[in-house]
């Protein structure tokens, strides 16, 4: 596995996933990896629809959560396509120590092919993460921002999943950028989050702008009043062996990119977040939207 050196610190959450990855020398098959983000899942899903009425056999693969879970199963073509965003790629993937901006897109697509892989940008999905609190404590102690939650961190407890502790965009870029050191610290799934959150065991809890949870009106979402990091943009990432293979995908992933905003990802996670739909007919919802596709879903 090329670059593995890289991850060394996150190496043994890929080893024990690798089973999710069983079958990896299927031939004609393009795997999608997906996390179990519903924003991940829809964008997943609209890759295999449209590649699906091509003639192109696409198969949705569950990977963990994070870009380390990710990156090296694209990197061993285990997986053939993966959705990234710009600064997990920037300083996870990159090792870029500076974050990441918008006009250093070029070198992470130029510094992907060095890695056989390419990224096509989606430039209207802007992802911005923050962190969110209760409505209750935002009214108890008029917390709006994050230099105002800055002030009371030392008494709160923030709960995420263990990537978020461990990837260098989650706790520890809190830490050194913002100077935030809350009191304590508790790894929970990604699933659990708000209803931990609303019970009152964690106070804290990262958010992503495209997250399907965050338009939940008990949740505050804090603004980044310091201005500190960028907003982020996902791409659709694609092995070269499979664009060999199946030139179509660039058109796909470009077709994807030409329609797809994070408003409309937010609002369609939301109701895959609240069980109103599934992932699947949530791509489908947007592809026939956008004209894109007539048919029916497929079956799962």
């Amino acid at each position: 596995m090329r670059r593995v050196r890289k991850y060394a610190g996150l190496l043994m959450s890929f080893v024990l996933s690798l089973s999710l990855f069983a079958g990896c020398a299927d031939e004609h098959v393009v795997r999608v990896g997906v996390s179990d983000e519903a924003h991940i899942q829809i964008i997943g899903y609209m890759v295999r629809e449209l590649a699906a009425r091509k003639g192109i056999e696409c198969q949705i693969r569950q990977t963990g959560s994070g870009i380390a879970s990710l990156q090296p199963a694209l990197e061993s073509d285990c997986l053939q396509v993966g959705i990234e965003f710009t600064e997990a790629a920037w300083r996870n993937v990159l090792q870029k120590k500076d974050s990441y901006h918008a006009g250093d897109l070029g070198l992470l697509q130029s510094e992907y092919k060095k890695l056989g892989l390419s990224w096509y940008n989606l430039p209207q999905v802007k992802d911005h993460y923050t962190l969110a609190i209760s409505r209750r404590l935002m009214l108890k102690e008029n917390i709006h921002t994050l230099s105002e939650l800055l002030k009371i961190d030392d008494q709160l407890t923030i709960g995420a999943p263990t990537i978020f502790f461990e990837d260098s965009t989650g706790y520890p870029y809190l830490q050194s950028e913002y100077g935030f050191d809350f009191a304590s610290t508790s790894n929970l799934p990604e699933d659990g989050l708000v209803e931990e959150l609303l019970d009152q065991k964690i106070d804290v809890i990262p958010a992503h702008s495209v997250d399907g949870y965050v338009n939940k009106a008990e949740l505050v979402i804090l603004e980044d009043d310091l201005g500190v990091r960028e907003d982020m943009t996902a791409g659709i990432v694609i092995t070269k062996d499979a664009l060999k293979e199946y030139p179509e995908l660039a058109q796909i992933a470009k077709s994807i990119a030409a329609v797809l905003t994070d408003g409309q990802l937010a609002a369609l996670a939301g109701g895959v977040t609240s069980d109103l739909f599934t992932a699947q007919q949530a791509a489908m919802m947007l592809l026939k939207a956008k004209n894109l596709v007539a048919e029916k879903p497929m079956s799962a």
